[in-house]
């Protein structure tokens, strides 16, 4: 029971809740065709054991599929968010040609 003298949300706890942000990393791959490529970049994915939330063909580029995954990070900030996935993902063996925080990345 709350003390007269305290107020009921006194007794939460107090430690700061950090923001999600939604973070993008781009691959390429030369899979014969875009199924291929979508496969191909959520294998190595889950081989290295990275958990992502979707994982889309963006485009072309000649012989070349380019495929980003999505990610949902809990950081402190979009910067760092951003930096820790490339690390993680370039650790793991799966380096990103580029990794960057969607602009209405921030999901409270």
């Amino acid at each position: 029971m709350t003390p007269p003298d305290q107020h009921p949300d006194d007794e939460l706890d107090d430690d700061p809740v950090l923001p999600t942000f939604v973070v993008l990393a781009r691959f390429a791959t030369t899979a014969p065709d875009a199924e291929g490529a979508v496969r191909d970049v959520v294998r190595r994915l889950r081989e290295a054991d990275e958990p992502f939330q979707e994982v889309t063909l963006e485009r072309t580029d000649g012989d070349t599929f380019l495929v980003v995954a999505r990610f949902v990070l809990v950081s402190v900030d979009a910067h760092t968010a951003v930096g820790g996935l490339t690390a993680a993902l370039t650790e793991a063996g799966v380096p990103p040609d580029e990794v960057w925080a969607d602009r209405q990345s921030e999901v409270w």
